[in-house]
This record gives C-alpha cells, sequence and structure tokens, in this order.
C-alpha cells in the first residue's frame, strides 16, 4: 500500500509500504481522508507530538475511512461500517487510568508518533479507539472528529460561561472551531486576533464579533476602543512564544487563558507573574482528547460546526511531504489527504 513515512528530521517520504496486519481484537480501516495536523509538521521538523516519536513511522492521526476486515474478537464493528480512529490508545490499567485521568496513561500509545498512522491506504487500530459515523455525517467532515474532540477539551479546560467576552488569538482551521463552539457555549462577544485577511474574513464568516490584524493594529488598545469592559476568557491556538505572552497581556481581571496550541519548546515565552497575580488570571493547557471523541462525533453530526471553513485544500498522498514544507498552505484552511 501507499503510505507517508517519517524517517528523521526533513526526512518524509512516500512510499510502498506492507499493508498492515490484523490481531484479533484489531479493525482493519481503509482510510478515505486524513487531516494534516500542525503536530505532523513539527514532526517533519524534528520534535516530539503528544507522544515521543519513534522512527521510521506513517505519520497521520485525524481519519475517517470504512471497516475492511476485523479480527475475531471484534464485536463493536464489522466490514463496511463508516468509521472514525482515536489515534490515542490507553492501556486501562495504570494509575491515571484508574484515575480518570487515562490521558495521561503510563502506557500511552499514540498512532503516528509511537503506532503507525493513517498517511495510508489502511490503518489498523484496536476495536475500543474505533467509532461509528452516524448516516448524516459526510466522510470528509467525520476526519475532523479528532481536531475537535481535542478542541472539546480545551473548551471544557476553559469553562466558557454564557455572557463571556472570549478572545481567540489565530484564526487556523483549530481557531475556526473554537470559535463557533465559543458561540456555541454562549460567548456574548468574541474577538478573534489573526494576522491573515483571508483567515479574518473566515472568521467573521462564522460569527467573530470583531477581527484584529496585530500587525497594524495594538490589540489591547482595539479591544478597549470596541469598549469591551473585560475579557473573560482567551484562548491561543497559534502555538508562538509571541501569541502566548499577547494571551496574558489582553487577558482581563479573573480571566481564564488556554494554552491551546502547540509552541516550540525550545522557545519558552517570557510571563511576569506579577501581571498574573494583578489580574489573578489562570492559566491552562490541553492535553489531546479524553473522552471527547464521541461528543465530537455527536456534535458533527448535529451539524453544530460549520465544517466548510474548516477545511482548505484536499491534496493526494503524493502530494503530501509538499504540503508538509509549505506553512502557507493552511492559510485556507485545514489540509486533508485523500487516501483512497
Amino acid at each position: 500500500m501507499k503510505a507517508g513515512v517519517y524517517y528523521k528530521k526533513n526526512d518524509f517520504k512516500i512510499i510502498d509500504a506492507e499493508v498492515p496486519v490484523l490481531w484479533r481484537s484489531a479493525v482493519k480501516v481503509k482510510v478515505h481522508y486524513c487531516g494534516v495536523c500542525g503536530t505532523d509538521m513539527h514532526i517533519c521538523r524534528g520534535m516530539n507530538g503528544a507522544a515521543p516519536v519513534k522512527p521510521p513511522i506513517i505519520l497521520g492521526h485525524e481519519c475517517a475511512g470504512v471497516v475492511e476486515e476485523v479480527g475475531a474478537d471484534v464485536t463493536a464493528v464489522v466490514p463496511g461500517d463508516r468509521v472514525a480512529v482515536d489515534p490515542n490508545l490507553f492501556c486501562g490499567t495504570c494509575y491515571f487510568c484508574k484515575k480518570g485521568q487515562a490521558h495521561f496513561c503510563e502506557n500511552f500509545l499514540g498512532m503516528g508518533t509511537v503506532l503507525n498512522g493513517a498517511f495510508a491506504e489502511y490503518v489498523v487500530a484496536e476495536q475500543k479507539v474505533v467509532y461509528k459515523i452516524p448516516n448524516g455525517l459526510d466522510m470528509l467532515s467525520a476526519s475532523l472528529a479528532e481536531p475537535v474532540a481535542c478542541c472539546l477539551h480545551g473548551m471544557d479546560q476553559t469553562g466558557v460561561q454564557l455572557g463571556d467576552t472570549v478572545a481567540i488569538i489565530g484564526a487556523g482551521s483549530i481557531g475556526v472551531i473554537m470559535l463557533q463552539l465559543a458561540k456555541r457555549a454562549g460567548a456574548s462577544c468574541v474577538v478573534v486576533i489573526e494576522t491573515v485577511e483571508e483567515k479574518r474574513k473566515k472568521a467573521l464568516g462564522v460569527g467573530a464579533d470583531i477581527v484584529i490584524d496585530p500587525m497594524s493594529d495594538n490589540p489591547v488598545k482595539k479591544i478597549s476602543e470596541a469598549g469591551i469592559q473585560n475579557v473573560d476568557k482567551v484562548i491561543e491556538c497559534a502555538g508562538r512564544k509571541e501569541t502566548n505572552e499577547l494571551s496574558i497581556e489582553i487577558a482581563g481581571k479573573g480571566a481564564t487563558v488556554m494554552w491551546f496550541g502547540l509552541a516550540d519548546p525550545k522557545k519558552p515565552a517570557v510571563i511576569n507573574q506579577f501581571d498574573l497575580f494583578l489580574k489573578e488570571i489562570t492559566v491552562k493547557n490541553s492535553f489531546v482528547n479524553p473522552y471527547t471523541m464521541q461528543r465530537a462525533i455527536d456534535v458533527l453530526a448535529a451539524k453544530q460546526i460549520d465544517t466548510k471553513p474548516v477545511i482548505g485544500k484536499i491534496i493526494s498522498l503524493d502530494e503530501l511531504p509538499a504540503a508538509l514544507e509549505d506553512s502557507s498552505l493552511f492559510n485556507k484552511g485545514k489540509a486533508i489527504v485523500k487516501c483512497c
């Protein structure tokens, strides 16, 4: 089968790989679509994802497809079922799993980091991480289940309430999802801070009340000029040192700041703790997608998220290596690989 394999920093190739072997409790899925995540780009540049990367490895962890074959012990799905796959496999027996914090599993295995992923024609996964897709949910939208699940966990951590003013930094695919979820959660005003004009237009199209270009306007000043008394929640989706620092600057009194974007660990943000003290700011992070995959599928099936502005270019596996080197591709939304 055709597959995209990461070997080492700046070394990612499309090869002819062996079709993965099925085991008794596993499901073989013919992959239709697999989203390109910022984490995939980080990995190709020599960094880790949610788990340490063990090359050579097939990347890709945001997929949907059709069940091709099942192991002898599988009861959850049958061949022909349309499914999405949660890329995170937890043991269920370690200290954190038993404590209800499975995403901190001591034996955590991630698809596309430790286990072979879904930038391929086929992927094999344990039945417990394979989720049926409702008939009304198209396969392309279903491939967004994993990023939406991650966003839901981030929203749970952020705690957006009715009447909140929310600022979102970065209006890429994740920022556009977060914007829609914040509106659904009852935010009365959502401010989006984004440098790319095309992304600002998308944000306005899905409900942003105010958009700010930080390259030409001071966000703190623009927020004040808009008559906003207090920014209650800030969701940072760009994953940069500068935007992490900006999130603290624009946060209001008693605010919660969610650093959702995956930043470069070698470029940490510089934060003055006195700023946190004066405004009593809570800074949070969000790690993967514990217990939110089914909710994400339900949200997508109910059309509570408009996926059109989230999805950008559909590419082939052969186009993937070039796409992973070209961050400008994401200016038009999430790139998604059509694998079959």
